[in-house]
């Protein structure tokens, strides 16, 4: 089935969750950032559980969680 990641449409298979989603659209790119680093929306702005069931023609926004994130200050 077809969805959109950050504006750009991928493939997934029939009963893919918002995770697989992702995991391909960043399999895609090259990208290997753990899924517990990602936030997940809808097009409306609604959180979505990585594990959540997603249709054909979902549109999903994904950001960098930065509360997942460690910086470490040269101080």
């Amino acid at each position: 089935m077809k969805v959109t990641v950050n504006g750009e449409e991928i493939h997934v298979y029939e009963g893919a969750r918002a995770g697989d989603a992702v995991r391909t659209y960043l399999s895609d790119r090259g990208a290997s950032t753990p899924l517990s680093s990602l936030h997940i929306c809808d097009r409306w702005g609604n959180e979505i559980d990585h594990d959540g069931s997603i249709n054909s023609g979902a549109q999903l926004i994904v950001t960098i969680n930065t509360d997942s994130i460690n910086l470490k200050t040269n101080k």
